[in-house]
């Protein structure tokens, strides 16, 4: 993000890349410049590195936050309809819905009004500490089952939210499954962004 005027090489991303040494995803930020691009953005940074493993560069790309939301609308739409998904879920009108997270717990990426605070001390641990997991909470005054785990290479968890039903099994077996198939639409869109 920027202009030609600016100098990228003092902007924080680009020395963080430099001091880490690594690829990383940024955490949202919101970029303003009175254009059409003004908006909230993660960015995705990688050093190039000469053959005698001096640094040559560091590449960005930025993908707006808004584009992860509707293709994680396009992957709950799809998993609604798959076959094998409503076998398990016993109310075929389930809204369950999946949502990208720091391993803070913040949401970055979510359907419109369905936003996910996670406050639980443990929880965070887990997801600090990259491990899949579940938890019952409330959201928006309805209890619900959240299903998360880590998204490879990165600091940010994918969850999956279903309502809370009253019959605990086959909602277990429906989480477990929604949650794999977040998993792997979130191993799709990181194979689609990755430089």
């Amino acid at each position: 993000m920027g202009s030609g005027e600016e100098d990228y090489t003092k902007s924080e991303l680009y020395m963080l890349a430099k001091k880490q040494g690594k690829s990383f995803w940024s955490d949202p930020y919101y970029y303003y410049d009175g254009s059409d691009l003004s908006g909230h953005y993660c960015s995705f940074m990688t050093p190039i590195y000469d053959a005698e493993g001096k640094l040559a560069c560091i590449c960005g790309a930025d993908m707006t936050c808004e584009w992860l939301t509707k293709e994680l609308k396009q992957i709950d739409y799809a998993s609604k309809q798959n076959d094998l998904l409503n076998r398990f879920l016993p109310d075929k009108e389930t809204d369950f819905y999946t949502v990208v997270m720091n391993n803070d717990g913040t949401c970055i990426a979510h359907p419109e009004g369905k936003g996910l605070l996670v406050k639980d001390k443990e929880v965070i641990n887990d997801l600090k500490q990259r491990k899949n997991g579940m938890v019952e909470m409330t959201v928006s005054g309805k209890p619900v089952t959240v299903y998360y785990g880590p998204v490879t290479d990165h600091n940010w968890c994918v969850a999956v939210v279903v309502p809370a039903l009253d019959t605990p099994q086959p909602v277990m077996l429906a989480g477990l499954m929604l949650f794999v198939v977040a998993v792997l639409s979130m191993i799709v869109v990181y194979k689609l962004v990755k430089i």
